[in-house]
């Protein structure tokens, strides 16, 4: 057993190694990912949020989603592990869009129901291994 006086060294020395940069799981490389969207050619109608599902991961990389939120101005930057936009994995994504609102009990959306479903919105990306960041400029018509 350590003497008292030696704990506290013991304890940095211990603190410093698992800090140290490095150190720890590491996540796999993502491509910046932002962009715009309008609502039949104008503004946004309301909050909402993107989000991006991963139909194939490229190769070596898993199979993530990412998510984005879309300010009234229609701006947003894509996340997947951080809500700080550190982006997408590369592979190929279909999005979709949830934009709701309770109106007397019910939930409305805002967007046709084509696009609050990846399968049918034909809101698609396809991010490369390595790329330089990407900039998305989308519009979903009203009806």
């Amino acid at each position: 057993m350590f003497p008292c006086k030696f704990l506290p060294a013991a304890s940095l020395v211990l603190l410093a190694v698992l800090t140290l940069p490095g150190c720890g799981p590491k996540r796999p490389q993502t491509v910046p990912v932002s962009g715009t969207i309008t609502f039949g050619g104008g503004p946004w109608p309301a909050e909402a949020t993107l989000i991006f599902t991963c139909e194939k991961p490229a190769e070596g990389f898993p199979k993530r989603p990412g998510r984005a939120f879309i300010a009234t101005d229609g701006s947003f930057t894509v996340s997947t592990f951080e809500n700080k936009g550190d982006g997408l994995m590369p592979g190929k994504y279909r999005a979709h869009v949830v934009c709701e609102e309770t109106v007397k009990g019910k939930i409305v959306s805002h967007v046709p129901a084509k696009y609050q479903v990846g399968l049918t919105s034909g809101l698609e990306l396809t991010v490369e291994p390595g790329s330089a960041p990407i900039h998305i400029s989308w519009d979903v018509p009203r009806k």
